[in-house]
């Protein structure tokens, strides 16, 4: 982070974990099993563009942040930057370390609607709660990670509310190469109906090597936001969801291209495999762990580094009219071949 790091502001950071637990995974097949990970935000929605009938999420940062810390805040975040695929606290760490009087702003509205919040369990509030019984504006960790909550509650309170079948829309194809991804995972033959990925006659070994494939949403956007979306689109959830509101509860959140929300979900995928330790400690296992892992986003910079940075390949989602058909094939090709992901 931007400020200098004392006492963790928590304990301990809130686990990343697969979204249904009580499917028992053979420990065995760990080495036959995939995983996909994919940035959200103009890789799979156009959460950057308004249905007209509303804002989108550029313009609801704007909004957000001139309640959190005042008109100059807004002004500044559009003169400077503006959002640039950034996370929400790469954005408020930005601002108040150029204008520590924003902070002043921000103290006032937490003491206003944030000194005793309803959920005292829930770690975000807790944080907003210590900041706005403080006595002093100091600009700390604390600070940085107060104000980003209170910015993210703003920011939701804009958006949730717009979802709906035509806000936001997704990305040409997403859908159906979800749809068709998930329908060979859960052993559903491929019709007329589907793009054909290139399946191979949908052989017996072919459906149980995707029933060990799994999918993981890796964003800076929002958890309860994009499980909305998705449940507004009909779509299947992924098995892990890895958002802003994981990484912002864990003890040291990092955002991109730092490659910790990868780490996360390996983790978490090592886990549900229960994978032992020992072998969590070999560095060719590994590698060869990260060779079955793949990470989709539409930011050669951001989402590219972090994979680079991962040691994980990486596909580009560059807003043609057929990227989503090449990504769901090169998946298909990976995983009926045996063949992995090399990183690019």
């Amino acid at each position: 982070m931007a400020v200098g790091l004392g006492a963790p502001v928590i304990a301990e950071g809130m686990p990343v974990v697969f979204r249904d637990q009580t499917i028992w995974r053979d420990p065995t097949t760990f080495d036959e099993s995939y995983l996909i990970n994919i940035d959200f935000d103009e890789t799979c929605f156009t959460t950057f563009i308004s249905s007209g009938n509303g804002i989108e999420v550029s313009r609801a940062y704007e909004i957000a942040l001139e309640t959190v810390l005042g008109a100059s805040a807004r002004q500044d975040f559009s003169k400077h930057k503006g959002l640039s695929n950034r996370a929400p606290l790469d954005v408020i760490e930005d601002l108040i370390e150029k204008s520590p009087e924003f902070i002043d702003h921000a103290l006032d509205h937490a003491r206003k609607f944030f000194l005793h919040p309803d959920d005292i369990t829930d770690i975000g509030l807790g944080m907003v709660a210590r900041f706005a019984g403080r006595g002093s504006n100091a600009y700390d960790e604390l600070t940085s990670r107060a104000i980003t909550e209170m910015l993210v509650i703003r920011k939701k309170e804009q958006l949730m509310p717009q979802i709906c079948t035509d806000w936001p829309l997704p990305v040409f194809e997403f859908n159906e190469v979800w749809r068709e991804l998930y329908a060979r995972k859960n052993g559903v033959r491929v019709g007329e109906n589907w793009l054909s990925l290139g399946a191979h006659g949908r052989a017996r070994d072919a459906d149980q090597k995707w029933k060990r494939v799994h999918f993981a949403i890796v964003s800076s956007g929002h958890t309860d936001f994009i499980k909305k979306v998705m449940n507004c689109a009909g779509l299947p959830h992924p098995d892990i969801y890895m958002t802003d509101d994981e990484m912002r509860r864990q003890v040291r959140p990092r955002t991109k291209p730092d490659p910790y929300a990868l780490e996360l979900v390996r983790r978490a995928w090592l886990n549900a495999y229960v994978v032992p330790a020992e072998q969590r400690e070999d560095i060719d296992f590994i590698e060869a762990v990260k060779r079955r892992q793949l990470y989709i986003g539409d930011d050669s910079e951001k989402d590219g580094s972090m994979a680079e940075n991962d040691g994980t390949a990486f596909m580009l989602h560059d807003k043609g009219a057929g990227t989503w058909t090449k990504i769901g094939s090169r998946i298909v090709h990976a995983v009926e071949g045996g063949l992995g992901f090399e990183p690019q």
